[in-house]
């Protein structure tokens, strides 16, 4: 429900009508098919439903019982239509059901929810078949559930309160259960009120009530709107198909459309349009469809599809609604390289950016898919209306009368009486967003698939520099997250960087940014947290400023091109500072670096090592030990704040573990003390240079923790255990749509169990390859000593160069080989043999 907020607008049902609900068919007069329904007694003398014409309240048998006929007036009602209209070729694809007692079934997740009714899409020329083995005509999916609804017999506040959570998650469900899916309708009836619902990832918004026994226009143009509607009327995405095969459907694979502009040949400045097809291969992250609104970002691996031929090459497509007014990714990618200091940096920075293939606004019967112009037909949400609030404390008020129709409007063409409001602070207001896909040309992994606790750390490092060199262009990311955060062919990658901003550019929004999990706490409260919370002792005086050259050459071991050795990232001759006034809060780059810390925390608390020996009562505390960094926002507030945090708790940790615990709380104490200096004076001061004194020894913390991981003497990690169902039981109103709470109260449990079990299998395997090297290299180490004692004392091979060079290749093969396993294994993104066989331990920092 935070999501959602306290309260929702409520708008006039004209105005629902005619921007919401999909037009009646040409010629389909609503009074003819009343003239239809009274003649076969469906509406009586009494001008009421035959069906279903008395007060659900005053009814003794269950809400089950008292609403089936419920289903027998829609069709009724579709059946007079197709009576009375003159064009027989229209075809009524939508059936409405009363099942309060089966739950619908789902090809992603498990679940128990039941709604008490719903209008079902019939139309499946693009069914896809389910993985559940056995269903019958009764059989209910998700995926085709087009207007879910909730009815009770009274209006008592518990009900009231319980539908509306109810219908709530059945939105949820619904937009993150099929891809396809836009937005969707729905309806509630408590008593004899009946009131609709649009659910977008832009708007959540209800209807004044009407009374349904008596308003039959209403009623008839809900159904009838929805019968005779298009696929993309109701919803959903027609650039979007499952795969035509029928095995790939059932394992939820689509072909999916992209429209991008193309430059005319010949010189010419005008571009066409062209359309490009992938078919996905898997799925890589869904986290972003997990709450109602919002940008619903979806990544895909897939292939290019030429004429059901799929290319060999592997990219990933990133599927999310972007705020309209934003400049899209590839564009702000373009910036941040045109305002690198020099040309070098820039270079550098390329290199751990994605390179975009292709990307468009996606398009819906030729209207660019925005939540404004095509959803709402260009129509703003209306204010006339009180908010209609999501947890009632008394009754909501029922205007007088049967018909709510133009209650609150004046008739077209007279002016309206409607007063225009102040936005109602109780509601959250999201912007108006724009559907757009992106190809990349790196196939990635995320830094949570790396199983290796030396590997975590080692692309930690190759964060920090990524982000130094973005934030010395001006810009913040603002959405360091473990999604974001990737790994090609052993190489970091940033992603998602449709958020990052310039941090001198007053223009765009106010609204928090950032994945729940990893955000900073002053980006959670858009607020400086850090200010008049006691002096700050100058622990950095003596740090020299940020040596992008010096980390760049410890890193240039594992990579292709290494950096120029006379590189110098002072700003080239001519570059002039920005000095804009910044306005009271503003992301800095001490954020960016935050939200890597905490991601750091919840790679080490989320998981455990596979060490023999280790007791289950250590992963209970440690489980114990996690839930404060990352259930809200006062508890996360708490845990960033508090001093020696990990080290009074950290014994939770495996003795192995220890040293990281104390190393990020030196992080935590070095970035508190960096906040509070910063903030001590003006705010308005704080720049693009805010983090510079704390990133060479964030690097040597990053740095050390990875040497305390070598090959040979590495630590795998592993989940600690999967999701507990009895958490995310949809009929849990306390698991709804929680958003900035826990991701294991987010993720669905089928999906998590999944992901589990596929990181468990890669851990074992990793685990095999690594004893695998440990073992080659021992014996290799035994042979050359053993050699060595029965050689003459003359032999070349006993001399103390040639032993030494022995003993370097031996390790050099040894680790060679594991490298090439783990590349195996995990599909080539292994850090390089070279870089681990020059490593050498070295002990943590103090």
């Amino acid at each position: 429900m935070n999501d959602v907020g306290t309260a929702i607008p409520q708008v006039q049902m004209r105005w629902f009508k005619k921007n919401i609900l999909p037009p009646l068919p040409s010629g389909l007069k609503l009074s003819a098919v009343f003239k239809e329904l009274k003649a076969s007694g469906h509406i009586t003398s009494e001008g009421v439903w035959r069906d279903l014409g008395t007060s659900p309240a005053k009814l003794t048998p269950t809400e089950d019982v008292v609403f089936a006929p419920f289903a027998d007036i829609a069709a009724a009602i579709g059946e007079a239509a197709a009576e009375v209209t003159k064009d027989k070729s229209l075809r009524q694809d939508v059936v409405f059901k009363c099942n309060p007692t089966i739950t619908p079934l789902s090809n992603n997740r498990n679940n128990s929810s039941k709604p008490d009714g719903y209008g079902i899409y019939t139309k499946h020329d693009n069914f896809r078949p389910s993985k559940h083995s056995t269903f019958d005509s009764d059989s209910v999916f998700w995926e085709f559930i087009v207007a879910p609804g909730e009815k009770k017999k009274r209006e008592r506040l518990q009900v009231i309160n319980d539908i509306i959570v109810k219908i709530l998650w059945s939105f949820n469900h619904i937009m993150r259960e099929d891809p396809r899916r836009r937005f969707v309708v729905g309806y509630t009836i408590e008593n004899t009120s009946m009131r609709l619902w649009f659910c977008s990832r832009t708007d959540i918004f209800v209807t004044e009530p009407f009374n349904f026994i008596e308003d039959h226009g209403t009623l008839s143009h809900f159904f009838l709107s929805l019968m005779y509607a298009r696929s993309h009327e109701l919803g959903y995405d027609t650039t979007m198909k499952p795969a035509s095969d029928a095995l790939l459907r059932a394992q939820n694979q689509w072909d999916i459309s992209i429209q991008y502009e193309k430059e005319g040949g010949g010189g010419r400045q005008e571009t066409k349009s062209e359309t490009v097809t992938f078919r996905t291969v898997k799925q890589l992250s869904g986290i972003g469809a997990e709450t109602i609104r919002g940008r619903g970002t979806r990544v895909w691996r897939a292939q290019q599809l030429n004429n059901e031929h799929l290319e060999p090459e592997k990219v990933v497509i990133k599927d999310y609604w972007v705020d309209d007014d934003r400049i899209r990714e590839a564009t702000i990618r373009q910036k941040i390289l045109d305002a690198a200091p020099s040309q070098k940096e820039r270079e550098m920075l390329e290199q751990y950016l994605l390179t975009p293939l292709y990307s468009g606004d996606v398009e819906i019967e030729g209207k660019k898919d925005k939540t404004h112009d095509l959803l709402r037909r260009g129509s703003a949400v209306p204010t006339g209306l009180p908010p209609f609030p999501t947890t009632h404390t008394s009754p909501p008020k029922i205007p007088d009368g049967t018909v709510s129709e133009d209650v609150h409007l004046a008739p077209i063409g007279t002016g309206t009486i409607v007063v225009p409001r102040i936005p109602d602070p109780r509601i959250r207001y999201f912007h108006d967003k724009c559907h757009h896909r992106l190809v990349f040309k790196e196939d990635a992994r995320t830094i949570e698939e790396v199983t290796s606790m030396g590997e975590v750390f080692h692309f930690a490092g190759q964060t920090m520099i990524a982000m130094t060199l973005l934030h010395r262009c001006g810009w913040a990311h603002r959405d360091i997250s473990s999604g974001n955060i990737l790994i090609v062919d052993g190489k970091l990658k940033l992603g998602d960087i449709e958020y990052a901003k310039d941090m001198y550019d007053d223009t765009g929004h106010s609204t928090r940014s950032g994945t729940a999990l990893f955000m900073s706490i002053e980006a959670d409260s858009c607020s400086h947290e850090f200010r008049g919370l006691g002096e700050y002792e100058d622990e950095e005086a003596s740090n020299p400023e940020t040596d992008l050259d010096r980390m760049w050459e410890r890193t240039g071991a594992r990579r292709t091109k290494a950096a120029p050795k006379d590189m110098n990232f002072q700003d080239e001759a001519g570059s002039t500072a920005k000095q804009t006034q910044l306005p009271p809060f503003r992301h800095n780059p001490l954020h960016d670096i935050e939200s890597l810390w905490w991601l750091l925390v919840y790679l080490t608390l989320n998981r455990s090592p596979i060490i023999p020996g280790d007791t289950p009562s250590r992963l209970e505390q440690q489980r114990a030990f996690y839930g404060p960094f990352f259930t809200d926002r006062d508890s996360r507030r708490a845990a960033f704040m508090k001093k020696d945090v990990f080290s009074s708790n950290g014994g939770c940790l495996h003795p192995r573990l220890q040293p990281v615990a104390d190393a990020l709380e030196r992080m935590r104490a070095r970035l508190v003390g960096r906040y509070k200096q910063a903030e001590q004076g003006d705010v308005n001061k704080i720049d693009h240079t805010v983090a510079m004194k704390i990133v060479n020894p964030f690097f040597d913390e990053l740095e050390a923790l990875e040497q305390l991981f070598p090959v040979g003497d590495d630590v795998l990690l592993q989940p600690i255990r999967p999701v507990d169902e009895s958490r995310a039981d949809p009929q849990q109103p306390a698991a709804t749509i929680a958003a900035g709470t826990s991701l294991d109260s987010r993720q669905d449990v089928a999906g998590n169990k999944r992901r589990w079990q596929e990181t468990v299998s890669q851990v074992k395997v990793d685990h095999a390859a690594m004893h695998q090297a440990n073992e080659a290299h021992r014996q290799a180490k035994s042979g050359q000593n053993k050699r060595a004692r029965h050689e003459p004392e003359g032999s070349p091979s006993a001399t103390k160069g040639d032993g030494r060079q022995a003993d370097r290749e031996s390790k050099g093969k040894a680790k060679a080989g594991f490298s090439a396993e783990s590349s195996q294994s995990s599909g080539g993104n292994s850090r390089p043999a070279v870089r681990r066989s020059q490593r050498k331990r070295k002990p943590a920092r103090n």
